[in-house]
C-alpha cells in the first residue's frame, strides 16, 4: 500500500484510475513529439496513441477506451472535419480538441458546431494543456453524472462484475495494524501468483512481500491516511509468487459501522508495472531526439544551465559549439522528408563520432545542431568544431541515384562566469554562427570578448606559476577534515585530506584557481605523487590516528586515473610503508569516473586488489550517475552538497537526496553527505539513512597534523542516537 507525492500541476485523475488516454491525429512525427514533449513537461501525464490516416483513426475509434482526442485538421486523404465526424459517430462522449495551424474564423465556427470541444492554433501551444484539462475535467463531470445514475439503477450488478471480473484485485483487512487480511478476490493468482488462501488470514503476508525500500514509507503514509479517514492511494512494490517486484497501485479506505467505529479497510490492488516500464521508456523520449537519437532541446537546456552553474561555481571554462546545416533545405524540398530525415540521421552518426567523449550533441529541431562541450578551451572547441566540419563536408549522401553534399555553419562561444545567463549565451552562439554563414557558409566563426579571455588566461597561467612555485619552494599543505560516521554500524570516522597553498603573504588560495589550471597544463598527476607521498609519510609517523580514523581519503585528479605508471606508483609506496593499504580511500569525481570509465575500473580494480578502498565524489551532479554506478567498484558514495543543502527546509530536495542514499544502499555502498552545514540538516540526514556526513558542523578542515594529535574517541559524537549537540 504506498503512494506518490500529489503533482499539482497533473490531471485530474480520480483515485484508483489510469492516466488518461489521448488519440492524437497528426501525420507529422515533429509535431506530434513536440506535442508529446509539451504534455509532459507541463506535468499531463497520458497515455498518447497516434494515427495519421482514416484508415488507422477509424482501427483506433473501433478499438476505443479514449479519454481525449487531439487532431491536426490538414491530413493526408481527409481533413479535420471528417476526422470530427468519425469520432462523434464512435465516441460521441469523447473530448475533441483541434489543435491546428491558424483557421480562418468561419472554419472556427464550422468546426464546432459540428462537435468539436475546443481549437487551439499551433503557434500557441502553451494553450493545449489547460484546454485539455478543461475538456478532460467537464468530460467526467459528464461521466460522473452518469455513472450516479447507472449506479443506482445497477448497483449488485456492479458490484458483481467488479469483484469477479475487474483487473484489480479487491480485497479487505481489519481495520487495525496487522490488518489480517479477511477477503481477497480470486484474481489476486492472475496477478501476484498467489492464491486466496495463502493471504487470508495470515497476519504477515502483505509486509513480508513489500520490498524494504518502500515498507517504511507505505506503512508511515497508509497510517496517516487512515486516521484522516481518507480514501488513499499509494504505489509500491510487492513480491510476487516468483520471486519478483510488481508495482501495485493500492487504492483504499476505511469502511464504519453504524456506530461510527471503523469495521474495515476495503480497497483494490492494480497490477501498473507495465506503466512503471513506459514511465521509463517515456522519460528517454523527454531528454531525447526520437529522429536522431541524440539529445534533445530540453536536455541541452538542462545541460547549459548546468555548465553555466559549474562555470560560475568553480572558475570552469566551457564552450559551446551552435551548428545550422548548409543547402539541408535543398535536400528536404527536393527529395522530400524521407530523405532528409535520413540525412540527419547519418549526420548525427558521424557527427557523434567525431565529438569528444563526455560532449553533449543535441539536436535542437530541423537541421539545427548544438555540443556542448565541458571544460573546454575556444582553441579546442574550434578545433572540435573544424573536425565536426569537416565530417560534413565529406559526407556523400544518395538519395535514389542522385548525390547531395551540405555543409554546416559553426557559432562558438565560451561558457565562463561571466557569461549571464542560459538566453544570453545561446543568442551569442547563434549570431556567431549567423556570421559564419554570413561570411560565406561552411566555416566556423568564435566569439571573442578579449577582455574577458584575456583575463580568464592570465588567470590560468597565474596559477600554473603558483602552483609550479608551490612545489619547488615546499609550500603546500596538507590538510584534513573529519568525515564523521552518523551511527554505530557505520564504523568509525574518517578524515578527507585536502591540498592546500598558503600565498607568500600566508592567505590560503582557494583550490579553484589551481586545480583546474593542474588539470589543463598537466600538473595534476605531480600534485596527486605529492599529496600522496606526504599523506603516507605524515600517517606513518601518526600510529595512533591510524587505529583512531577509519579511513583517509586522498583526492586524484582525472589524469592520474588513466596513467597505469601513477597506479604502479601507488602500489609500490603502499607496499613500501607500513600504512595499511585498507586505511587508504581514494576519492574520484563523479564526472572524472564516467569520462574515463574504461580507465577508471581497471585503475580501481587494480588498488582494490592491495586492499585500497574507493569513494565516488560529487555523486548525482552528472546526467547519467545512476547508470554508470553499477560498473565502478567503489565502497562509498559521497552524495553531492547541492543534494543536501536545505534538505531540512525543502521537501523535494530532501527526497532527491533519499533516492540516491537509498539506491547507494541497494547497491551495497556507504553513503557520505558532503556540505552538511547545520544541526538541523544533520539530523535529516541521520532520519534518512546517510552514514556519514562532512562538513563544517563536523568540524572545518585544519592542518592534517593539527587534526591527527586531536584526542579524539573512536566513533563520533555525531553516531549518538539523540540529537547532534551544538558543540558536535
Amino acid at each position: 500500500m504506498a503512494s506518490r507525492a500529489q503533482d499539482p500541476l497533473a490531471p485530474d485523475v480520480p483515485a484508483g484510475a489510469a492516466a488518461p488516454r489521448l488519440l492524437l491525429i497528426e501525420d507529422t512525427a515533429e509535431d506530434a513529439h513536440l506535442i508529446a514533449g509539451l504534455l509532459s513537461g507541463d506535468g499531463f501525464d497520458c497515455r498518447i496513441t497516434r494515427v495519421a490516416t482514416r484508415p488507422a483513426l477509424e482501427q483506433a475509434l473501433a478499438q476505443g477506451g479514449y479519454d481525449l482526442i487531439v487532431s491536426d485538421y490538414t491530413l493526408p486523404g481527409f481533413d479535420g472535419l471528417s476526422a470530427l465526424a468519425l469520432a462523434r459517430e464512435h465516441a460521441p462522449e469523447v473530448p475533441f480538441v483541434f489543435c491546428t495551424g491558424t483557421l480562418g474564423e468561419e472554419r472556427v465556427v464550422q468546426c464546432l458546431q459540428q462537435g468539436a470541444t475546443d481549437y487551439v492554433p499551433k503557434h500557441n501551444l502553451p494553450r493545449l494543456v489547460p484546454a485539455l484539462r478543461r475538456a478532460l475535467a467537464e468530460a467526467r463531470q459528464r461521466q460522473a453524472r452518469l455513472a450516479a445514475e447507472q449506479r443506482v439503477q445497477h448497483t449488485e450488478r456492479r458490484l458483481h462484475n467488479l469483484v469477479n471480473s475487474s483487473p484489480a484485485v479487491i480485497y479487505a483487512t481489519t481495520p487495525f495494524p496487522p490488518h489480517v487480511t479477511t477477503f481477497v478476490s480470486d484474481n489476486l493468482y492472475a496477478v501476484t501468483g498467489y492464491r486466496p488462501e495463502e493471504m487470508i488470514g495470515r497476519e504477515s503476508f502483505w509486509l513480508e512481500r513489500l520490498h524494504p525500500d518502500d515498507l517504511a514509507r507505505v506503512t508511515a503514509e497508509v497510517e496517516l491516511q487512515l486516521e484522516q479517514a481518507a480514501m488513499g492511494t499509494v504505489e509500491y512494490r510487492f513480491g510476487d509468487a516468483g520471486g519478483r517486484y510488481r508495482w501495485l497501485q493500492d487504492s483504499f479506505r476505511m469502511v464504519f459501522d453504524e456506530d461510527g467505529q471503523p469495521a474495515e479497510i476495503v480497497g483494490s490492488w492494480a497490477d501498473v508495472t507495465a506503466a512503471h516500464a513506459l514511465a521509463e521508456e517515456l522519460s528517454w523520449h523527454a531528454s531525447h531526439d526520437t529522429l536522431t537519437g541524440l539529445a534533445n532541446r530540453r536536455e541541452f537546456e538542462r545541460q547549459l544551465d548546468a555548465a553555466l552553474l559549474d562555470a560560475r561555481g568553480n572558475g570552469s571554462v566551457h564552450s559551446l559549439c551552435y551548428m545550422d546545416l548548409d543547402q539541408f533545405k535543398l535536400v528536404n524540398d527536393t527529395c522530400g522528408h524521407d530523405a532528409g530525415d535520413e540525412l540527419l540521421r547519418r549526420l548525427a552518426r558521424r557527427l557523434a563520432a567525431a565529438t569528444r567523449k563526455g560532449d553533449l550533441l543535441c539536436r535542437l529541431g530541423g537541421d539545427e545542431f548544438a555540443l556542448v562541450m565541458m571544460h573546454c578551451t575556444a582553441a579546442q572547441a574550434q578545433r572540435t568544431a573544424q573536425s565536426l566540419l569537416e565530417t560534413v563536408r565529406q559526407c556523400r549522401f544518395d538519395w535514389k541515384g542522385r548525390q547531395w553534399q551540405v555543409g554546416v555553419s559553426i557559432g562558438i562561444v565560451a561558457i565562463a562566469a561571466g557569461s549571464g545567463k542560459a538566453a544570453d549565451v545561446m543568442r551569442t552562439a547563434d549570431e556567431a554562427c549567423y556570421l559564419a554563414k554570413d561570411q560565406g557558409r561552411n566555416r566556423i566563426h568564435v566569439h571573442h570578448e578579449q577582455d574577458e579571455n584575456l583575463a580568464r588566461r592570465r588567470r590560468e597561467m597565474h596559477g600554473v606559476t603558483m602552483i609550479t612555485e608551490g612545489l619547488d619552494e615546499g609550500r603546500f599543505v596538507l590538510y584534513g577534515q573529519r568525515i564523521s560516521a552518523l551511527s554505530a554500524a557505520a564504523g568509525a570516522d574518517g578524515c578527507e585530506l585536502l591540498l592546500r597553498l598558503p600565498g607568500r603573504d600566508g592567505v590560503l588560495l582557494p583550490p579553484s584557481t589551481l586545480i583546474p589550471a593542474a588539470e589543463r597544463y598537466g600538473l595534476a598527476g605531480r600534485l596527486d605523487r605529492w599529496v600522496v607521498e606526504r599523506a603516507l609519510a605524515t600517517l606513518a609517523a601518526s600510529p595512533a590516528a591510524l587505529r583512531r580514523f577509519d579511513h583517509f581519503a586522498i583526492n586524484l585528479s582525472a589524469p592520474s586515473i588513466g596513467d597505469h605508471e601513477f597506479a604502479a606508483f601507488l602500489i609500490d609506496a603502499l607496499a613500501a610503508g607500513p600504512v595499511p593499504a585498507n586505511r587508504i580511500c581514494f576519492e574520484i569525481t563523479e564526472t572524472a569516473a564516467i569520462d574515463n570509465l574504461l580507465d577508471a575500473v581497471r585503475f580501481m580494480n587494480m588498488l582494490r586488489g592491495i586492499g585500497c578502498r574507493f569513494a565516488l565524489d560529487d555523486f548525482g551532479s552528472g546526467m547519467s550517475s545512476f547508470r554508470y554506478l553499477r560498473h565502478l567498484p567503489v565502497d562509498f558514495l559521497k552524495i553531492d552538497g547541492a543534494f543536501v543543502t536545505g534538505i531540512h527546509e525543502d521537501e523535494v530536495a530532501l527526497a532527491m537526496m533519499r533516492s540516491i542514499n537509498d539506491i547507494g544502499h541497494v547497491m551495497g555502498k556507504l553513503t557520505v553527505a558532503e556540505c552538511a552545514e547545520s544541526i538541523a540538516v544533520v539530523e535529516h540526514l541521520r532520519a534518512s539513512g546517510v552514514d556519514f556526513v562532512q562538513g563544517h558542523v563536523t568540524g572545518r578542515a585544519v592542518p592534517l597534523a593539527e587534526l591527527l594529535a586531536e584526542v579524539a574517541p573512536a566513533r563520533s559524537r555525531l553516531t549518538a542516537s539523540g540529537p547532534v549537540s551544538k558543540g558536535a
